[in-house]
């Protein structure tokens, strides 16, 4: 696993069309990404395909 801090993610619908693109975060405490958009947070696991 990298120790990246910050950086660029894609994150991507079930169908493949790109759902979002922008920074992420990397929490320490249980290896989640924290994407922000205009509307709300998502908490994603696993984020590191």
């Amino acid at each position: 696993m990298n120790n990246l801090r910050h950086g660029e993610i894609k994150v991507f619908y079930e169908t493949g069309k790109l759902k979002y693109m922008g920074q992420y975060r990397f929490n320490l405490k249980e290896g989640l990404w924290k994407y922000f958009n205009k509307r709300k947070l998502s908490i994603i696991k696993n984020a590191t395909k």
